[in-house]
């Protein structure tokens, strides 16, 4: 197993370097409520993590799989139709004869409309949401609003200016800064000592 998977934070505690971000996700997953967010910052930092840390602390790990919903935009948007007719989780909604676009909107409308499982609400999540085009973000925008109570949705980006105006006034902005040196050396240094590497192993 990549060491980048093995030790993927999956608890908040274990998120390095997001003391004051990952302190206001925690307070929403303790109230079981959040509003609409968008995670931004650079790559690596831990949007992602928080995203399931959050997810699990509102459903429990069983109900999470069922409630939250993740379609990676930058991966749809650059192969289009051709992902959408192989991959496992939106083929059975894939329709060849539409357009991208069209197909977009009835897999997000399709998921936002279906009645969360032991909770108030689903969540959605668009990874790489800076890649949605403008097409996308207005028909998205239109979906967050019929759906709003019974939806929550959280866009993850590199940067906040990549959501149009309309999407971003609906969300909280939460940035995710980038990890120091020291954070970074300290990580490597913890895993190095689990994976029994010492320095003199180290080239």
């Amino acid at each position: 197993m990549l060491w980048v998977e093995k030790y993927r934070p999956d608890s908040f505690d274990k998120i390095r370097g997001q003391t004051e971000v990952i302190g206001h996700i925690r307070n929403f997953a303790d109230g079981k409520n959040i509003p609409h967010m968008i995670f931004f910052g650079p790559h690596g930092n831990g949007k992602s993590c928080a995203m399931e840390c959050l997810a699990k602390a509102v459903y429990g790990d069983d109900a999470f799989i069922t409630n939250v919903t993740v379609i990676p935009a930058g991966t749809l948007f650059r192969q289009g139709k051709t992902w959408l007719e192989k991959e496992g989780g939106f083929k059975h909604l894939y329709k060849p004869d539409e357009s991208l676009i069209a197909n977009f909107k009835h897999i997000v409308k399709w998921y936002a409309s279906m009645k969360p499982f032991n909770a108030e609400f689903k969540i959605i999540v668009f990874e790489d949401a800076g890649e949605l085009t403008f097409d996308a973000q207005a028909a998205l925008r239109r979906t967050m609003e019929k759906y709003s109570k019974t939806c929550r949705f959280i866009l993850i980006a590199r940067q906040q200016t990549a959501i149009i105006p309309p999407i971003a006034s609906r969300c909280l902005p939460l940035f995710f800064a980038p990890l120091s040196s020291s954070e970074i050396v300290a990580q490597l240094t913890e895993i190095l000592e689990k994976e029994g590497i010492t320095e003199d192993k180290v080239d």
